[in-house]
């Protein structure tokens, strides 16, 4: 027996038995008998068994539109129970290279100090710092309560601004004080992630975001045109270490958007890589 089908259950007996306790108690106190015996030995009449046949058929209601709420209320935790093994999955493997090229410069440094060695080490701690602050934002806004209207524009500025060279994003807008309904924190680590990487594997090391009234587009130059099938790998899980993505890999963001009921699209072709937000 199913939980959803086994609560359900539950309630409605305890209901049934309720409501009949109840039934039973007010009979007896209103229908003036004498005794026990005489209330029982009347108990059996037309109309009380009309009246226990109603309730029966009251508590198949109640057993069912239970059972209905009950299903919606396990579906979502199940869902939730889901993302939170899929972040444990992912948070393992995501720290697993770094945590394997520490050790392993840590037995090569055994044997001499190497300037670039401890460097490579340093970046590799930094990333992992990054992948458990991403991790930890998503799993702390996994139920958004706290959606807000924010300036899109002016969002955009904010995330740029961090850059060493914010003169490489170009912002193209024609709306007027456009805004979007979103949670801030993580629409936030989505258009981080998309600028890191954009300027990361531009061959100019230049990114043009553009704003639509129904979708954001990040577009850059690309050295090589992605086949369909990378475009789909990228798509996956555990991809985030290939020479195409970085970060927190489009798989996660594909569940941040989700998570804010936004869609995306990438696409490669004519030596520019485009990723659209739809919102």
């Amino acid at each position: 027996m199913k939980n959803t089908t086994k609560i359900s259950l539950q309630i409605t007996v305890f209901l049934l038995f309720v409501s009949i306790i109840f039934f039973v108690v007010a009979l007896f106190w209103y229908g003036n008998y004498k005794s026990i015996k005489e209330f029982w030995n009347n108990f059996f009449i037309y109309k009380n068994i009309v009246l226990l046949i109603l309730i029966t058929i009251f508590s198949i209601i109640i057993w069912f539109f239970s059972k209905i709420i009950i299903w919606n209320i396990f579906e979502k935790v199940e869902k939730n129970n889901k993302r939170l093994k899929d972040y444990n999955h992912y948070l393992a493997h995501e720290l697993k290279t770094p945590i394997s090229v520490i050790s392993s410069n840590m037995d090569v440094l055994k044997y001499g100090f190497d300037e670039k060695i401890v460097e490579k080490s340093k970046q590799e701690l930094k990333h992992m710092t990054k992948i458990i602050d991403w991790l930890l934002d998503f799993s702390e806004t996994i139920r958004l309560e706290d959606k807000k209207n924010i300036n899109l524009e002016n969002f955009l500025k904010a995330q740029i601004s961090f850059l060493d060279k914010p003169e490489q994003i170009k912002i193209k807008n024609n709306l007027f004080n456009f805004t979007i309904e979103t949670d801030e924190i993580l629409f936030e680590r989505v258009v981080k992630n998309l600028i890191e990487n954009a300027i990361k594997h531009s061959s100019d090391q230049k990114l043009e975001i553009i704003m639509q009234e129904d979708k954001l587009i990040f577009k850059n130059n690309v050295f090589k045109d992605l086949t369909e099938e990378e475009l789909e790998k990228i798509k996956q899980k555990f991809y985030s270490k290939s020479k195409n993505w970085n970060g927190i890999g489009l798989s996660m963001i594909w569940e941040i958007l989700k998570i804010l009921n936004y869609k995306m699209e990438i696409f490669s072709e004519n030596n520019i890589f485009r990723v659209e937000i739809i919102y």
